[in-house]
């Protein structure tokens, strides 16, 4: 996998927590994946971000365009790493990072106390918001490129096809799959490209729109998104 250069642009938090954190309460082993050339190096504290990160977080903030998905994911990241600085002496002590978020939280958000009946008539007036939506337990590997990289999308779009086109034919799909996600640009491949439960409006509207109507098992043509070309097994 290729490494970021210097023509990526440059994102950065200083460790006041200003910026993007203001207002936090206190098969084919062979193929080379590029990477994107607009995911922005992002320092918080003077620590520079996994920028794996940001290429997984991106999936979760849907937004109109690109640019406004690397804002919304970056913003997330900062406040995280923020909030992980302020309780590192408690990680250090043993708590693990969610609780001890959790904990910070708590000491500068009032608890809201609510009785049994506000409880009862919030449900009878929102009953929509206590169904379960349909659920997908996908996994994907992602083959990133900008949606403005005209020659790297027609790279990646060539590579999904052939791993896609090997994937097929393998005796095992699955066990085939969790060979090729090292080629994945997103996080989720340390963990098989598993990307969990999701539901609509989780990621971006391309890429549930064409999830939502798999069957079970290998997709038959990787699905192109703003962030490049998927290749998913449901």
């Amino acid at each position: 996998m290729s490494n970021c250069d210097s023509g990526y642009s440059s994102d950065s938090y200083n460790g006041s927590g200003h910026g993007a954190a203001t207002g936090v309460p206190s098969g084919i082993s062979e193929h080379v994946v590029q990477i994107p050339r607009s995911l922005p190096k992002i320092t918080v504290n003077g620590k520079l971000l996994d920028g794996d990160l940001l290429a997984r977080e991106i999936q979760y903030h849907p937004a109109k365009n690109f640019a406004e998905a690397k804002r919304k994911a970056s913003q997330a990241l900062v406040i995280r790493q923020v909030l992980l600085d302020k309780v590192q002496p408690a990680i250090d002590a043993g708590v693990d990072e969610e609780t001890a978020i959790a904990n910070l939280i708590d000491e500068h958000i009032p608890a809201i106390v609510v009785t049994e009946a506000e409880c009862e008539r919030f449900y009878r007036r929102n009953t929509a918001l206590f169904q379960t939506p349909p659920l997908m337990v996908v996994r994907h590997i992602l083959l990133a490129a900008d949606k403005d990289d005209l020659q790297g999308r027609a790279e990646q779009k060539k590579l999904a096809d052939k791993l896609l086109s090997d994937l097929h034919r393998a005796d095992n799909p699955l066990a085939a799959f969790a060979e090729q996600v090292h080629l994945s640009r997103c996080p989720s491949k340390s963990d098989g490209g598993l990307l969990g439960e999701i539901a609509a409006g989780q990621t971006v509207p391309e890429f549930e729109r064409q999830v939502f109507v798999l069957e079970e098992g290998l997709a038959a043509a990787p699905i192109e998104t703003r962030y490049g070309y998927h290749l998913v097994y449901v």
